[in-house]
């Protein structure tokens, strides 16, 4: 999976899986502050395949890099 929305309206999301049409619409309807583009090895670690427990509650399996941090 390469998509995810979370309680804040922030997209989390796997850039290169997605198509440059589906690219160019997610940045006409959602603000640059809202889209997260995850790495090839965040992506790879199935990042984008949380689950949105509350609104504070993210459960994601692993995932590398800053990803922590941007959420």
């Amino acid at each position: 999976t390469c998509f995810c929305p979370l309680p804040d309206g922030t997209i989390m999301y796997y850039h290169d899986a997605i198509d440059s049409n589906s690219q160019q619409l997610l940045q006409e309807i959602v603000p640059d502050y809202q889209l997260l583009k995850i790495s090839e090895e965040d992506a790879n670690f199935f990042a984008c395949n949380a689950i949105v427990a509350d609104k504070q509650t993210i459960i994601t399996p692993l995932f590398k890099n800053n990803l922590w941090y941007q959420l």
